[in-house]
Order: structure tokens, then sequence, then C-alpha cells
């Protein structure tokens, strides 16, 4: 991509933080040349966060988006289809007032994640036509709701084994 605009490199977000969880995806931006300044700097998110408040960043204080990627088992392929889905569910949750969502795709079901504290709050909507005609609209025919609320990481919980962080399997 980056040959074919004429750019010299292709950059990513990566931060020093982000080799302590498991992230497949590293080798492959790697492979593929991507450089990471965040990284290369040695910089923490929290590090990032300051520097973006010091020069006035109107985003320094944003929530985390991990990759749409990041919402699919390990193993399921990743399709426009699939991003889009959980994209169309979390942008709806984000409508109504939840600032951090996860809408983990498992075939037929999306299984929704919010702040711990709001937990029940979606639960209170877990019948609400238009979260469910949302559901519907974006392919799923069940939605789930994760009783413990928002955990960063969680499909790595089906890895078997770990190898080390940041490298992929």
């Amino acid at each position: 991509m980056a040959e074919a605009r004429g750019l010299r490199w292709i950059l990513n977000g990566t931060n020093a933080d982000d080799l302590a969880d498991w992230r497949p995806g590293l080798r492959a931006a790697d492979d593929a040349g991507v450089r990471s300044p965040l990284l290369e700097a040695g910089l923490r998110k929290s590090e990032v966060r300051a520097v973006a408040q010091a020069l006035g960043l109107p985003n320094w204080d944003k929530p985390a988006q991990p990759c749409l990627a990041s919402r699919l088992p390990y193993g399921t392929p990743v399709t426009r289809e699939r991003l889009a889905a959980v994209e169309a569910v979390e942008q709806h949750l984000r409508a109504r007032g939840f600032a951090q969502v996860r809408a983990r795709h498992h075939g037929p079901e999306v299984r929704l994640e919010v702040e711990p504290a709001r937990v029940p709050e979606l639960t209170a909507l877990a019948g609400d036509d238009a979260l469910l005609s949302a559901v519907r609209a974006a392919g799923f025919a069940h939605l789930a709701i994760q009783p413990d609320g928002l955990r960063s990481g969680r499909l790595n919980d089906q890895l078997p084994s770990r190898t080390p962080p940041g490298t992929g399997p």
C-alpha cells in the first residue's frame, strides 16, 4: 500500500504496553514493514496520553479502541461483513451512552461487554426493541451480555499456551 501511494512507511499506534498482551498482528505488521514510532520511542499508553494532553490534542483521553478484528475468536476468518456487524452493534451502544463497549462475534451470537458498573443497565436493555433490531440488522440471531463486564483480552482466555507477548502464534 505504501509503495502504491508513494509513501516511505505505514505507521501504526503500537506502544510499549501492547507488548504485554497477545498481539498476533504485530508480527504481520513487522513482516510488512509497518513502523511503530510510539513503540520505537519506548512510550507507554499513559505517556502517549500525557504528551497528547500537553500538545492540546482534543482526543488525549479518548477511550481505547482496539482493532475490530479483536472481537473475533481466534481462527475465525476476518471479513468485512463480520467487522461491520460488530461495529454496527458497538455504534448502537455508544449512541445509547455506553463509552466502553465490545461486541464479540460468536457466529449467530453477539456477546456484549460494557464497563462493569454499567452491566445492570445493559441487562435491563436486553429486551429493548431498538437494541434487538440493531443486533438483528447486524446479522446476529442472539445476544448475550457478559455478566462481569468488559475485560480487554478476553478472547485470549481460549489460548492453550502463550508464546512471548506481541509475537503471535
